[in-house]
């Protein structure tokens, strides 16, 4: 973890004091969660940065504003890597990083012009081998997605009484090229085979909506196979002093050890196993507590940006 004064002396040594980054993303959802609190972090260390909504049409003519305002241009890797490039921006100025498989097979498809841009970053170890599996072959930088912990903090939960699950309804293995990754349906066959009700988004809410929403749960489930790339819900759900249930995939998977209980990959194991733990947690409120305030002790000393800001910059 580098200190606040280790990560100023680092950019002022390799010269980024000055350097204006761009963020071309999604401004909602957990790319807006990460990319906004990526724009602080780096304006906090002396890199003025900015996010820029690829969901509207910008022309040549603003691009080639923007060229000349900013030093790096940061996307995920597909069809919005040619599309800058269309626009003007020159592919050494552009990083690409993802944050699931399937953003990877988009850049295969798109056939980017890998070799030729600043850099190519992944979220996750696995997301490194994915490049790899897929045939690109550049190096890839590893970074680790943070959240803002004093954000999510809450008081811990004091009994289990409500479960979530805050992930997508669906998305693909791109490379099994069948199945759903996910897996909603385990925490929803959790939830009735305990009697706790399971609370969802109900929708897809905006980023800004997410901190509050976990005062309605008291454990967060993430059912997801392998494929997970992160698993942002976990790391918010740990924060705020909610235990966080999984099986050793994403940040669990990438950092070595958990916040919350791991469980056994396959259905049927996880199922029982979660089903196991929740009763005995629901009888026992004083061990329940315990291990969401243990959760919570580690997502501010691994989960917080303060802890992983210093690979973003350096990337």
């Amino acid at each position: 973890k580098l200190s606040l004064v280790g990560i100023a002396t680092m950019t002022q040594s390799i010269g980024l004091n000055n350097m204006k980054v761009l963020f071309y993303t999604d401004v909602t959802w957990s790319l807006g969660n990460i990319h906004n609190n990526l724009v602080k972090e780096f304006c906090k260390r002396g890199i003025y940065s900015n996010m820029l909504n690829w969901d509207f049409d910008y022309s040549v003519r603003e691009f080639d504003y923007l060229n000349k305002i900013y030093d790096v241009f940061v996307t995920l890797p597909g069809p919005c890597v040619n599309l800058l490039i269309s626009k003007g921006i020159p592919a050494n100025k552009i990083i690409c990083v993802a944050h699931s498989r399937f953003d990877v097979k988009h850049g295969v498809d798109s056939n980017i012009p890998w070799a030729s841009l600043r850099n190519v970053v992944a979220i996750s170890p696995d997301l490194v081998k994915t490049h790899k599996i897929l045939g690109v072959d550049v190096n890839v930088e590893l970074v680790q997605n943070g959240i803002d912990f004093e954000l999510f903090h809450r008081e811990p939960a004091t009994e289990l009484t409500r479960l979530g699950y805050f992930g997508s309804d669906f998305a693909p293995d791109v490379l099994a090229g069948t199945g759903d990754c996910k897996r909603k349906h385990l925490a929803e066959s959790i939830s009735t085979i305990t009697g706790l009700p399971l609370i969802g988004t109900g929708s897809k809410l905006v980023n800004l909506c997410m901190p509050t929403l976990y005062e309605t749960i008291d454990s967060l489930i993430m059912p997801s196979s392998s494929p997970e790339a992160c698993g942002l819900p976990y790391m918010e759900a740990a924060a705020a002093g909610r235990l966080p249930i999984s099986s050793s995939v994403g940040i669990i998977d990438h950092l070595g050890k958990p916040a919350g209980l791991v469980l056994r990959m396959d259905e049927e194991s996880f199922v029982e196993q979660a089903v196991f733990q929740i009763n005995e947690l629901v009888a026992s409120p004083k061990r329940f507590r315990s291990l969401c305030v243990e959760a919570q002790d580690f997502a501010r000393h691994y989960y917080d940006w303060s802890a992983v800001i210093g690979r973003w910059i350096v990337v």
